[in-house]
């Protein structure tokens, strides 16, 4: 396998290959974030050992980016990494870091000239010994940056090694992050349809038999309702739906699936 990292693949043994390609092939089994998180904390951790992983996604709305972070650390970290998620302008001095690297892994130390370096979650890391970073991301076809993962490393585990092994992992990390990232919204709107129903059961019920063609005296007959009952459901369903007639109800209610057919 030919790479850019100084021949660092190439000199890998088969053992270590054959761990590199096991560990990426379970990231294919990661769906939620809880998984997302057992995975870059547990069998990553072996490839890529780190202290804090910090994963950017540049969106168009509601804000243009989205961090999230992942690790181990006591709990008394979590104000400084609260800190870096709404610090855009320290993720926008690495994003521009690794384009001028050609999208490739960049590694720092830190230093006094380092933004990451000083600001407070920096300031904690360098507490817990993890003093380097290496960045890597992934971008669209038209060089535009899609995700930036960002590893808070020991200097031991800095290295050649390391970079490769990350330019490896990258990808799929991607990958498995937008999976968990849509079972989320999905979940969420499931919630808020169900805390929300369009129609009540009731409603529901009365608008299957306007679909049969019933009229309002024969869906009282059917659910032993009075017909003035049935009218004033039927009224407020036609305001629910903000519909004008029974059969425009129907439809609308089909398109929006509040009936099951």
């Amino acid at each position: 396998m030919q790479d850019q990292t100084g021949g660092v693949v190439a000199n890998l043994d088969g053992s270590h290959l054959e761990s590199i390609a096991l560990t990426l092939e379970h990231s294919l089994a990661v769906r939620t974030r809880h998984q997302f998180f057992g995975w870059t904390q547990g069998s990553l951790q072996s490839l890529i050992a780190h202290e804090l992983l910090i994963c950017v996604l540049r969106r168009d709305r509601p804000a243009p980016m989205l961090v999230d972070s992942f690790s181990t650390l006591a709990a008394s970290t979590a104000e400084t990494i609260e800190h870096f998620r709404h610090n855009v302008s320290l993720l926008a001095h690495g994003i521009v870091a690794w384009e001028e690297n050609d999208y490739r892994p960049v590694a720092r130390a830190a230093g006094i000239s380092d933004p990451f370096a000083s600001s407070p979650l920096g300031h904690e890391l360098q507490r817990l010994g993890a003093t380097h970073t290496v960045m890597h991301g992934t971008h669209d076809a038209s060089g535009q940056w899609r995700s930036l993962f960002i590893f808070a490393v020991q200097p031991a585990a800095a290295g050649p090694q390391l970079k490769c092994c990350i330019e490896l992992a990258v990808p799929c990390m991607h990958a498995a992050w937008m999976r968990t990232l849509f079972k989320r919204r999905t979940a969420d709107a499931a919630a808020a349809h169900k805390a929300a129903p369009l129609l009540t059961e009731r409603q529901q019920e009365i608008l299957e038999w306007v679909y049969r063609g019933k009229s309002n005296a024969d869906i009282a007959s059917i659910l032993k309702l009075s017909p003035f009952t049935i009218k004033n459901h039927v009224q407020r369903i036609l305001r629910r739906l903000n519909t004008t007639n029974r059969a425009h109800a129907v439809g609308k209610a089909l398109a929006f699936r509040a009936l099951d057919f």
